[in-house]
């Protein structure tokens, strides 16, 4: 698994941001060695002409951190995540000032050479003018001064290039000859990387007592700066011993004075260097708690986000439920007109069955009149032909009996043929009587078959009527039933609104909730590092104590033995006054020396005792 880590570093006013992999999440020592490696190799390709050769050296490292959304002090590879953004920071000189502008987008860095170590021949330092500081402001302390989320001991936080600019630590200098004159340069003592010389010890506690920048240290300046790092039982005594008379020390007298007395220069270092130290812890502290307050804040802010986003929920659970009452509502209306429609769908059903029947009655009623009347003229035409017939039979009678009249001789055979007649007259008599019998009966069929023709036409226009009744009240029953589903419609669509509104209000609640988790996450591991910079510092503390403590007795042994070697030098030199004065006094240094060989005479000055300092 590899893993990358995004790395950017102003080299000559130049932002790069390269992509190291790792095989593993590295720790801070592989971290920083690649970082090195990496831009150092970088570095030296790009350097402009005039600029001398110098290792890349990374002071420090800060990495912005998602959860605060601020750029913090790198001081854990626990810190890092896959693909984290790294600024690196050095330590600003005459070559190199860290330009404000963006940070590019990464890419892939240039393999890593093998580092070779570059020379850096010892040079001595002018002076450089440093303006007068605020009071309480030596000049161990930075120019710039900036609180970081995370600070480290003895580490300051500078904005990275893309929010701020970064503070100038030291001032500029130059080189020149090693026959130059040598003077002091303001240089912190938190600043110096591993052993500082004796010559930069010199400078650095010059620089630290001569508050005001005259190039020379006051005895208020004096007194004050022995009282920071608690010497203040030595400080007048060793002013006067040091000025020699006047009421300031220069740079020369206080050279011999570090000379005399090297233990007291190492306590007034080290304990300017602690008493800074401390002074860096406590801003750090003071940073820290206030991010601390920050986040407590937010947390606090997340916390009532979170409460308020669940007030939002339950309030819109509350809607919801009422948006779910009122669908049920719409759809139980719904139900009912839907009852009712299909209630007047099966009425218009029947009436439309019933209407079918009483059409079918009638047309059956229509053909049994339609039989009526065919069989009453059927009958009519029998009674008809019937009554031909008998009229013919009449006549035919009548023609009988005239020629019964006319021929009587006939008679006995006319009368046998008019019995006949009277037996064809009398059953045509009788089938005409029949005949009327059936055109009244056919008639009275027929009278029947008419008025049941019209009850059925009254019945059929009875359930045309129910019919169009049943068609309209089915209409108006289709009309509820469609209002009452576009409302149920409505009403569902607005329910469906109101939960994915509450959906959102619970996605709000969880999204508020992993905000808060995240905050108190932050001030848990702000609270640690406030607590770790506490105990820091209190180790710290007890350390210097125990130091100081230890250190007394040297440091009283020291300026004991100066002040007996002081007595002694002046005992010794009041003897050789003596001498030379009796020498004088009886007359010896007039006497001829023998052979004319004048004597050596050997200086005062070259007595003195080697441990002053002086040429």
């Amino acid at each position: 698994m590899v893993f990358t880590i995004l790395a950017a570093a102003d080299l000559f006013g130049n932002k790069v941001n390269y992509e190291l992999d790792f095989p593993h999440l590295p720790t801070m020592i592989e971290l920083r060695e690649k970082v090195e490696a990496i831009f150092g190799s970088d570095a030296n390709l790009r350097r402009p002409a005039g600029v001398p050769a110098s290792p890349f050296a990374a002071h420090r490292m800060q990495t912005f951190d998602d959860r605060v959304e601020l750029w913090v002090d790198l001081i854990n590879e626990n810190q890092l995540q896959d693909y984290s953004q790294v600024y690196v920071f050095q330590r600003e000189t005459q070559w190199h000032k860290e330009v404000q502008s963006k940070i590019p987008p990464p890419i892939k860095a240039p393999a890593a050479p093998l580092p070779v170590p570059v020379p850096v021949p010892p040079v001595t330092m002018p002076f450089v003018p440093v303006p007068a500081l605020p009071s309480g402001s030596p000049a161990l302390v930075p120019s710039v001064l900036s609180a970081s989320p995370l600070p480290t001991a003895g580490d300051f936080y500078v904005p990275p290039p893309s929010i701020g600019h970064a503070a100038s630590l030291l001032p500029p200098v130059a080189s020149v000859s090693p026959a130059a004159e040598v003077v002091p340069v303001p240089v912190a003592a938190v600043d110096v990387v591993g052993e500082a010389s004796h010559i930069e010890k010199v400078r650095i506690v010059f620089d630290e007592l001569d508050a005001t920048r005259q190039r020379a240290i006051g005895k208020t300046d004096w007194v004050a700066g022995f009282l920071r790092v608690q010497l203040s039982e030595y400080a007048a005594d060793l002013f006067e011993k040091t000025a020699l008379g006047e009421s300031v020390v220069s740079f020369e007298k206080f050279q011999r004075f570090c000379e005399i007395y090297p233990t007291v220069l190492d306590s007034l270092y080290y304990r300017s260097r602690d008493y800074w130290l401390m002074k860096r812890q406590d801003d750090s502290i003071t940073a820290s708690q206030k991010t601390l307050e920050v986040l407590r804040e937010k947390e606090s802010e997340a916390r009532s986000a979170v409460a308020k986003a669940m007030a939002d929920a339950a309030l819109q659970e509350e809607k919801v439920a009422v948006q779910s009452a009122e669908v049920s509502v719409a759809q139980n209306r719904e139900r009912d007109a839907l009852a009712v429609l299909e209630a007047a769908g099966q009425e218009t059903e029947r009436a439309r069955q019933s209407l079918t029947q009483h059409a079918a009655e009638l047309v059956a009623t229509r053909e049994k009149e339609a039989i009526q009347i065919a069989a009453l003229a059927e009958a009519q035409q029998a009674a008809e032909t019937c009554n031909i017939k008998k009229k013919m039979a009449a006549e035919e009678t009548a023609r009988a009996q005239a020629r019964l009249q006319e021929i009587m001789k006939l008679l006995e055979e006319a009368q046998g043929e008019v019995a006949k007649r009277q037996e064809l007259e009398a059953q045509a008599g009788a089938d005409a009587i029949s005949a009327e019998a059936t055109v009244t009966s056919a008639t009275v069929s027929l009278e029947t078959a008419q008025t049941d023709t019209k009850l059925a036409h009254d019945r059929l226009t009875v359930a045309e009527q129910e019919l169009v009744k049943a068609q309209e009240r089915e209409r108006e029953c289709g009309v509820v039933h469609i209002q009452a589903k576009d409302e149920c419609i409505r009403q569902l669509a607005k329910k469906e609104s109101e939960e994915h509104e509450l959906l959102i209000c619970k996605e709000r609640v969880n999204q508020r909730k992993v905000a808060e988790d995240a905050s108190s996450r932050a001030v848990e591991s702000q609270n640690q590092a406030v607590l770790a910079l506490e105990t820091e510092k209190a180790e710290l503390q007890a350390k210097c104590d125990r130091t100081r403590t230890e250190e007394m007795p040297l440091l009283d042994q020291e300026v004991r033995l100066r002040a007996a070697r002081d007595n002694l030098e002046a005992e010794e030199a009041r003897l050789r006054t003596d001498h030379q004065t009796f020498h004088t006094t009886t007359g010896r240094a007039n006497l001829p020396s023998p052979r004319g060989v004048i004597p050596s005479v050997v200086p005062t000055e070259s007595f003195a005792s080697p441990y002053r300092g002086l040429p």
